[in-house]
């Protein structure tokens, strides 16, 4: 068409019938510029479209990113739940085992502690039948040889007898006498409770004992398989269990001041050593629901 103007338009320009000729350039002039509206329409409706694609895909790009931060997210906070819940069933099931081994370890104290004081009555009612024995003994002896004086010379055949009899090893004669001596001190013990001093050494038990140092470490270590010190110590931890359980309302200084140990430290160390819990765990155990 446009082509056609201008031909139209060269043709009658040529002819010198310039009116015509003008006709057709306006009407090319009009055709063009409407061509070109059209083309820069056109234009601008595939940059619009070009745009507009572009945004559309920027945005589902952005879309897609997020929804892949949003899963990275879901995922790890899944996987750090799942942690967490592994973790807390590790720590339930750690405080339930320390739980039950604590009640163990606290039923096997208060069996150790009533077996010692059931030993200790059985001991006192031992020494005083020995006592008894020996006193009957005695007064038989008086009696015997108030009325058989001229049985004397019967006793040469008793004598040979007791001497073909085998003697006793030296050692087992030390060590009976060394159980002798440890029941006697640990009577003392049970009674006096001279250990609840803190100042109680090694020496006072030496002259509780009527022994040097050397018997005593001799004696301890066959009696309980412990030195001097271990010894006194265990004396003072025993009394700290019955304190916790007769005063569980005491607090746990307390309680090592009353029992020779004021050094709560310390006290707080030879407890878990001996018992394998601490003070506050066994007061836990045995009064826990």
């Amino acid at each position: 068409m446009v082509t056609i103007k201008r031909t139209l338009g060269e043709a009658y320009a040529s002819k010198g019938d310039y009116r015509r000729s003008t006709h057709y350039y306006k009407q090319l002039s009009i055709l063009c510029d409407s061509i070109k509206k059209r083309e820069e329409r056109n234009t601008a409706l595939e940059l619009a479209a070009i745009y507009d694609t572009t945004e559309k895909e920027a945005l589902l790009q952005q879309q897609a990113n997020e929804l892949r931060e949003r899963n990275i997210l879901l995922i790890s906070a899944i996987c750090i739940m799942l942690l967490l819940c592994a973790g807390l069933a590790l720590i339930v099931r750690y405080t339930l085992n320390i739980r039950r081994k604590n009640r163990a370890m606290a039923r096997s104290i208060n069996e150790e502690m009533n077996s010692k004081k059931r030993l200790s009555e059985s001991r006192d009612t031992i020494n005083a039948l020995q006592q008894k024995i020996e006193q009957m003994k005695t007064a038989a002896e008086c009696r015997q040889e108030d009325n058989m004086p001229d049985l004397q010379d019967h006793g040469t055949e008793d004598d040979e007898e007791k001497d073909n009899e085998p003697k006793r090893e030296y050692n087992t004669l030390e060590q009976i006498e060394n159980r002798r001596i440890f029941d006697l001190m640990e009577g003392i013990l049970s009674k006096q409770s001279p250990y609840l001093d803190p100042k109680f050494s090694r020496h006072d038990l030496c002259m509780l004992s009527g022994t040097n140092r050397t018997r005593l470490n001799v004696i301890l270590m066959q009696c309980t398989g412990v030195s001097s010190t271990a010894y006194i110590n265990n004396l003072r931890l025993e009394h700290a269990v019955e304190l916790i359980r007769e005063h569980p309302e005491y607090i746990i200084s307390h309680i090592a001041e009353e029992c020779g140990l004021p050094n709560a430290s310390t006290f707080h160390r030879l407890f878990r050593e001996r018992y394998d819990m601490t003070p506050n765990e066994y007061r836990n155990a045995i009064f826990e629901k």
